[in-house]
């Protein structure tokens, strides 16, 4: 892929570049972590209650109206408002919108965050790379988002559109309370949009997340219940162990291919599964094998043609296949 260079940059197009430093990005990225933590913390996990995003929501939002921008928050529940600026253009123009979001994974074991001292909201240099939670997912992407807005509007760069900017909540709990609610409840739209997610997989960049997809696969967490039968540890030959059971069906659980026709925007992840949690066993009964275990397991990539239905018929086959049922 050929560079930019110089010599291929408008005037007005050098000038606005030249706004835009690195310093700017990462004093902006370090406050962009530290703000709101750990409340805006999401995880996915259905049992863990949500996070609020509302303190990092109006920074944000604060930021945009310095620069000038109409600012509005939207909220389908308290403390969790989506952000959007506007900057209006001509009339007709066609709309380009930034979108990022303003929730984070959690940070579970603090302790293990060694490059950050042990604090994992304190961003934290070493060489090229820039740690924190969330500093790639995606506090890092909105400073370089808002860096060059502001560049931007700083320049007196007149756009052929409208400007918008959206930061949305929830984006880690699949978006009911962000995306979802500002496009099917507020009716927001726009005729481009760059999203500034980090989880593109293949392309040019052998780095994870560092290439351009142009479309997103769904994904969904799926519970396997396996019984057994429950025998006294040192007659294991008089029954069926729940856990063994599951330890016998893993590895082909992460390697099972799923149903599903190739689709035009795909986008760079396949459809695959993980596990991501498993229970086995009861307080009290470690002198039992245990008769029941559920796995958790994630799966991803989902595309169009895939349903829940061809989705659970797939894993069941693999399980049957294993077990023998």
């Amino acid at each position: 892929m050929d560079q930019t260079t110089a010599h291929d940059l408008t005037d007005i197009e050098a000038r606005v570049l030249a706004r835009i430093t690195e310093p700017a990005w990462q004093e902006l990225t370090t406050e962009l972590v530290r703000t709101g933590q750990p409340n805006s913390a999401n995880p996915l996990d259905p049992d863990i209650p949500a996070g609020e995003e509302e303190a990092i929501a109006l920074l944000v939002a604060g930021k945009l109206e310095v620069m000038g921008m109409a600012v509005e928050k939207y909220e389908s529940v308290p403390h969790r408002p989506n952000v959007v600026g506007r900057l209006p253009g001509p009339e007709g123009g066609p709309s380009l919108m930034i979108n990022d979001h303003l929730d984070t994974y959690p940070a579970v074991e603090p302790e293990k965050w060694d490059k950050c001292g042990g604090n994992p909201f304190r961003a934290t240099r070493h060489g090229d790379w820039l740690y924190a939670r969330g500093t790639s997912d995606t506090r890092a992407n909105m400073a370089a988002a808002l860096v060059a807005v502001k560049a931007i509007i700083d320049e007196g760069v007149k756009l052929n559109g409208d400007l918008i900017c959206c930061f949305t909540v929830d984006e880690e709990k699949d978006g009911p309370h962000g995306s979802i609610y500002m496009c099917q409840e507020i009716g927001l739209r726009a005729d481009y949009s760059i999203t500034a997610e980090p989880t593109a997989w293949g392309g040019d960049s052998p780095d994870w997340g560092m290439n351009i997809s142009v479309a997103n696969s769904g994904h969904c967490l799926i519970e396997i219940a396996l019984q057994g039968v429950k025998s006294h540890i040192w007659r294991p030959d008089t029954g069926v162990n729940a856990i063994s059971l599951a330890a016998d069906i893993i590895p082909h659980l992460n390697t099972m291919p799923f149903t599903h026709e190739q689709a035009e925007l795909m986008g760079n992840t396949p459809p695959c599964l993980s596990v991501v949690r498993i229970r086995g066993g009861l307080p009290g009964e470690m002198q039992f094998s245990p008769d029941d275990c559920l796995l958790t397991v994630a799966v991803v990539g989902i595309v169009p043609g895939m349903t829940l239905d061809s989705i659970l018929a797939d894993i069941e086959k693999v399980v049957a296949d294993v077990i023998g049922v």
